[in-house]
């Protein structure tokens, strides 16, 4: 197995593993990763700009960075936060949502890497499946994140 495919198997994985063993609400760590797309994208070069300005740490603040932190921290958060929320009968239902969750920030999260490893990711044939199915993963996720809501 190439560095590339694990890192991008770990992606995939970190998020469906944590909501599994901690029982965690896999439809909110799925929210909670398009949240991080999104204010990755709206937000990045404001958090940028007022790491640079008001902090010591200025000089590390890349964009790349804050994007990878302002992605990955809400379903973090959410994975803590929903610690336990899922009975042991729900756990089935709960890995679509979790499975989602990870497939949506691997599409996110690889660009964000250093440039070797994005290249390297990005040329793998299971990356180009994965932005293949973009669009399904995206349904699917929403789909069985809104019934695993309305089960819970």
């Amino acid at each position: 197995m190439t560095t590339a495919l694990a890192i991008l198997i770990s992606i995939v994985l970190v998020p469906l593993l944590l909501a599994l063993k901690w029982r965690s609400n896999g439809a909110a760590a799925f929210l909670s990763v398009a949240l991080g797309v999104l204010l990755t994208g709206v937000v990045r070069g404001d958090v940028v700009d007022f790491v640079r300005g008001f902090t010591s740490f200025g000089s590390y603040a890349s964009p790349q960075w804050v994007g990878l932190g302002l992605l990955v921290l809400p379903p973090l958060i959410a994975l803590i936060v929903t610690k336990k929320s899922v009975s042991l009968a729900k756990q089935p239902l709960n890995f679509f949502p979790s499975l989602g969750a990870g497939l949506l920030a691997a599409l996110f999260v690889v660009p964000l890497l250093p440039n070797n490893l994005t290249h390297a990711v990005q040329a793998l044939t299971w990356w180009q499946k994965l932005t293949e199915l973009q669009t399904l993963i995206l349904l699917v996720g929403s789909c069985m994140s809104f019934l695993l809501f309305l089960v819970l």
